[in-house]
């Protein structure tokens, strides 16, 4: 029973095998969608608002060649830019078979759609931008980003039509989305090219501080007055303060509580109108304050005779 399902399944495949080789041997039509590329441009110089970008090229050929052109790496359909410089270019997309050889070696053109193209020449801007990474990121409960994000390279050169490039300020990634991160990460992201622009890198690695987030905290820290007249001082009672940050399990636990500044100023002295103060805290980055003990200050501001 076995062998003769076999042999059953072997005829079933051999003749799926066998109908799809006759039916991939006939022609047919389909749309071939085609970035534009231009060569032979005036140096110096880059083409500049297209009316397309790209192009449907309707074409015949074997169903083959079909498939190989459907799922193979991004072909382009290559255009003369002429090497004149003038105001406007017009052309007729039609009249560049000889240019895409890869293309009518194996097809039949039948349409080109749009079948012109219009354009102009601009001088070529150079500019060093800064990579943004865009990401979109989902945190495992208990975790999260303990210190900046780092991208790498930092930046990367950007040319092309010295207006638009002297518009852009950065160059976004590709959307990152990651989910559910509970540990440090690295990923590889393509960079969001704007249509137009080219970018001396195509990619950039992103690496992303995941730590544990716990709270630690920091007593006996020094509050320092400021601004206090000669003639004047202020006694704080007390003088320190007891607080607690939350953050990163690495960054707390190596972090000094030196890296913690109170502060009051004379002038908040002066003003307040019930007899304590608030001091300002400058923590570090990627960390929240939990809480503060005392909240508040109570003070004592002594006068010198001169």
């Amino acid at each position: 029973m076995k062998k003769n399902l076999s042999v059953i399944f072997l005829s079933i495949a051999f003749s799926v095998i066998l109908w799809v080789s006759i039916s991939l041997s006939n022609d047919y039509n389909t749309n071939l969608q085609l970035p534009i590329k231009f060569f032979n441009v005036p140096e110096g110089y880059v083409p500049a608002s297209p009316s397309a970008n790209k192009i449907i090229v309707k074409v015949r050929g074997k169903g083959w060649n079909l498939i190989t052109a459907k799922i193979a790496a991004q072909n382009d359909y290559y255009v003369d830019a002429g090497n004149e410089l003038k105001s406007k270019q017009v052309l007729d997309l039609r009249h560049f078979e000889a240019e895409n050889t890869w293309l009518t070696s194996k097809f039949q053109i039948l349409e080109i759609t749009p079948n012109t193209i219009s354009f102009s020449f601009e001088k070529i801007g150079y500019a060093k931008l800064k990579i943004a990474p865009n990401l979109q990121l989902d945190f495992k409960t208990g975790y999260g980003l303990a210190t900046d994000v780092v991208v790498l390279p930092e930046s990367t050169i950007v040319s092309g039509p010295i207006q638009k490039v002297s518009e852009m300020v950065e160059i976004p990634t590709q959307l990152l989305k990651i989910n559910d991160l509970n540990e440090k990460t690295e990923r590889i992201v393509e960079l969001n090219n704007p249509s137009g622009l080219s970018c001396e890198v195509q990619t950039a690695t992103i690496f992303l501080d995941v730590q544990r987030i716990v709270e630690n905290s920091f007593d006996g820290i020094n509050v320092r007055v400021f601004d206090i007249p000669s003639d004047r001082d202020v006694v704080l009672l007390p003088n320190q303060i007891n607080i607690s940050l939350r953050g990163g399990i690495d960054v707390l636990g190596k972090m000094e509580k030196d890296k913690i500044k109170a502060t009051v100023y004379y002038r908040d002295v002066v003003l307040d109108t019930i007899g304590s103060v608030a001091p300002k805290l400058d923590i570090p980055v990627h960390t929240e304050l939990v809480y503060i003990k005392p909240e508040r200050l109570k003070y004592i501001i002594k006068k010198f005779n001169k």
